[in-house]
């Protein structure tokens, strides 16, 4: 994992599932979490706008509001110490300048009863715990950095220093996303137990997530899963556009469809799987489908166009159905069971993220949000006197 992947994994904070998918930041699902007791920042508001944070944001001020290792509160016994906690601070403001574009009044309220101030202090609260759980999850599943693991992470550093050009050049990159090297160093060894803590739970790939596991997390999510055999109605115009075919081309490969389904139709055999792949290999002009789902395609709702939609869910698992017409051309269907181990549709191109994984990351969530209802969270004299509005005025002070 190059140093950017890294550091885009920090200042995401924790996000649990893109770090049990280690380092895959750009999931196509959005994996992380807002603090249960804090609402989404709003998008405008009826104030003044401030200046946006990016242009007056003064790091050393905010920073120097409390010593380093000044202990803000204690997780389990493990200090959090203000280097660490003014990270996760730093990461909720962004987070509020990212939705808003702007930093209002930190008395401004984001939701009934909840000040901006409460918002950012809730969101560092809850990553402190979602650090404190998975160092408590490792403690209990006995999981420890192993020399693999050690060796990666030096080797990202290596080349986060090659990127920017030596310590000095990351340390400043840092520090310019309110993080230090000790934080970073940190939060990526607890990464590491969170994700060894995953591979003790569930196995690479999650292989040994059982198959009643999967359908009890995927069984309110409607999944369909079939392959087909499709006869386009459309072809390429000579500069790469799709345009209808003729009449009498179309009539072509209507004829064409009709002759395949015949063949199906007539198949008396045990092994319909077998004539079906080999009809749809040798006629279907879905290629690149085929090419990323040799299995079939696995979606749900409005993945696909309607009536490919409606045909499989007409059809009984196991059965085909007759000539389906999409604006693409002639479809064949077959349904087929739910498989698992194959990457839905709307995941396309995330090739681990089969649907036994996607649950096995479901489960690993439930478990991290068991394990921080267990955390013992003892606040100190410096999360007492925090007062976010004048040590960000400070830091916003030209």
């Amino acid at each position: 994992m190059k140093a950017k992947t890294l550091l885009a994994l920090l200042l995401c904070a924790f996000m649990l599932l893109s770090v049990a998918a280690c380092a895959k930041t750009d999931a196509p699902a959005n994996t992380s979490e807002k603090p249960a007791e804090s609402a989404e920042a709003p998008s405008d508001g009826d104030s003044e706008p401030a200046p946006p944070v990016a242009e007056t944001f003064d790091f050393d001020a905010a920073y120097a509001a409390f010593a380093p290792d000044d202990v803000v509160m204690t997780i389990d016994g493990t200090d959090v110490t203000w280097d660490e906690y003014y990270y996760y601070l730093f990461s909720a403001i962004l987070d509020v300048q990212a939705t808003t574009g702007e930093l209002p009044d930190w008395s401004l309220p984001v939701d009934e009863g909840l000040s901006y101030t409460g918002y950012i202090v809730n969101s560092a609260d809850e990553n402190a715990s979602i650090a404190g759980a998975f160092l408590r999850g490792a403690r209990e599943l006995d999981v420890t950095l192993t020399d693999e693991n050690r060796a990666d992470i030096a080797l990202n550093i290596e080349n986060a220093y090659n990127e920017y050009g030596g310590a000095e050049g990351f340390n400043a990159f840092l520090r310019e996303n309110g993080c230090s090297f000790d934080v970073y160093d940190k939060i990526s060894k607890i990464n590491m137990l969170a994700y060894n803590s995953f591979l003790a739970l569930y196995g690479e790939s999650a292989v040994n997530v059982p198959d009643e596991d999967v359908a009890a997390q995927i069984a309110d999510s409607d999944y369909l899963m079939a392959k087909h055999i499709l006869v386009l109605t459309t072809k390429d115009d000579g500069s790469g556009y799709s345009v209808p075919m003729t009449d009498e081309e179309k009539a072509e490969a209507r004829a064409k469809v009709d002759g395949i389904l015949a063949q199906l139709d007539a198949y008396a055999g045990d092994d319909f799987d077998a004539l079906f792949d080999e009809l749809m290999n040798a006629n279907s002009e879905d290629t690149a489908g085929l090419a990323l789902n040799p299995n079939g395609y696995l979606f749900q709702a409005y993945d696909m166009v309607t009536e490919f939609e409606e045909g499989t869910r007409a059809l009984a698992v196991g059965s085909h159905s007759g000539v389906v017409e999409t604006d693409y051309g002639f479809h064949i269907i077959y349904r087929l069971p739910v498989n698992y181990d194959v990457v839905p549709l709307a995941y396309q191109g995330y090739q681990a993220y089969t649907l036994r994984y996607i649950s096995a990351q479901s489960m690993f969530t439930a478990q991290v949000d068991k394990w921080k209802s267990e955390l013992v969270v003892e606040n100190g004299a410096v999360y007492d006197s925090l007062n976010l509005a004048e040590i960000f005025k400070v830091a916003k002070a030209k």
